[in-house]
């Protein structure tokens, strides 16, 4: 998310279509496959130190070193990994110009139910006065 958000995109994101479900972020049947791959790639070679840290009976060499620093290995071997992948395969329907934010869109939001209240107001004097 961090590479994504402050890396990829520069913080240009339509946030009221972060919680669309058909949205721009979409990607793939509701998958972003890049981060999958940047997941499994980032989390796989700890899993020997994980099964150690169970079980210390079992033998897993240096691997338990890289268990010990998996978040700070998981972070950067994460984010690297999905950054190539994102610049290598583009998902282009989720760059942006600017940012979209919740408050412009409930300005825009509030703004058409007010314009259309007026309307509903108008035709009830209209129809008052014609009656």
């Amino acid at each position: 998310m961090v590479a994504d958000y402050w890396l990829l995109h520069a913080g240009k994101v339509d946030v009221p279509a972060m919680y669309d479900p058909h949205g721009r972020y979409r990607y793939w049947n509701g998958i972003n496959w890049r981060a999958a791959v940047a997941l499994l790639v980032s989390i796989t070679p700890t899993l020997p130190g994980l099964i150690n840290n169970i079980n210390p009976k079992i033998p897993v060499g240096n691997a338990s070193f890289l268990f010990n620093i998996a978040w700070i290995y998981g972070f950067f071997c994460g984010g690297g990994v999905y950054l190539v992948l994102s610049k290598a395969f583009p998902a282009h329907e989720t760059f942006m110009d600017h940012a979209i934010l919740g408050e412009e869109v409930d300005a825009t939001t509030a703004s058409l139910e007010s314009a259309s209240q007026h309307e509903v107001d108008v035709k009830e004097k209209e129809k008052d006065s014609s009656a």
